[in-house]
């Protein structure tokens, strides 16, 4: 007769036991390592999580839910403070580019180049004008909700990797062709700076990337309501040019932009001197009189 292995069942047992401790452990822990698209906690979340791996069209999706579904919800002013961020920068970084192929067009006397160029360079307009127009639509919807009287309080997160180099455009302002995988390479590098740059600005640093990139590690970053605006301001005067005769030729928008900015920095100056800071008037009131000068040399044109 054979003999039953008492260890068998043992062993059985402690396998069903062990199969139930880990579906417990999952049932437990899955909730809590999820997050739910559904909520605009959990949106906001993931928009930042493609924020930081510059995955800017999925983070705009996220943030645009939150400004649809719960637009008074407390996250969002952070979620519009991150579409102005991406809209703006996404504006810089064409800029950038369209400048640069406007550039070599002056450099080379090849005509197929020239032409080349020209084209190129307005197509970079054309995307610089979609995003800056969805960045001053952004801007004054957040205004109508701004408190000029607290400092501006946003959550974010700075990206985890920082822009690479340019080194195809170098040969470009030099009015050299490149190839079109190297132009997106450098496009997509580009259009990674210019939110960072706009990053920045918006969190009161100016340029100092690595102290931003501090800020948003500590946490929510708050910027004086004056300062907030004054970027804003130093942003769409950026911009102004775009709308020049020797660029898409738009009266209309380049009376708008002038406009916004003039707006936009006499608010700014008003809380400055509230403040007495100097420098930053100084800055402020310099910014005015550039915008007042440029309508003025436009309309003589």
């Amino acid at each position: 007769m054979k003999r039953e292995n008492p260890f068998a069942n043992m062993r059985s047992y402690i396998l069903v036991i062990n199969l139930l401790f880990i579906v417990l452990l999952l049932s437990c822990s899955g909730p809590s390592n999820q997050l739910n698209p559904a909520t605009p906690e959990g949106r906001f979340e993931l928009a930042k999580r493609e924020f930081s791996s510059m995955k800017f069209d999925k983070a705009l999706d996220y943030t645009a839910k939150i400004l649809r579904d719960t637009p008074n919800h407390e996250l969002a002013g952070s979620a519009a403070v991150m579409q102005l961020t991406i809209y703006g920068g996404l504006a810089e970084g064409c800029r950038q580019l369209g400048k640069s192929y406007a550039d070599g067009r002056m450099m080379t006397r090849d005509v197929r180049i020239k032409n080349d160029f020209r084209n190129t360079a307005f197509d970079y307009y054309r995307r610089q004008k979609a995003y800056i127009l969805n960045f001053v639509e952004g801007f004054d919807a957040y205004s109508k909700k701004m408190d000029r009287t607290k400092p501006v309080s946003f959550q974010g997160v700075y990206p985890q990797v920082e822009a690479g180099p340019r080194i195809f455009l170098e040969k470009v302002r030099k009015g050299l062709p490149i190839a079109d995988e190297d132009r997106h390479k450098d496009e997509e590098e580009e259009l990674k700076s210019g939110v960072l740059s706009v990053l920045t600005q918006l969190a009161g640093v100016a340029d100092d990337r690595a102290k931003a990139k501090t800020l948003f590690a500590a946490g929510p970053v708050t910027v004086d309501a004056g300062d907030f605006l004054l970027a804003i301001a130093k942003i769409l005067h950026q911009q102004d040019v775009l709308f020049d005769r020797l660029q898409l030729n738009e009266l209309t928008n380049f009376k708008m932009f002038c406009d916004r900015t003039n707006t936009t920095v006499t608010e700014s100056l008003d809380l400055l001197k509230a403040k007495g800071d100097k420098q930053k008037i100084d800055a402020a009131s310099q910014l005015k009189k550039d915008c007042d000068a440029m309508m003025k040399q436009f309309k003589k044109k």
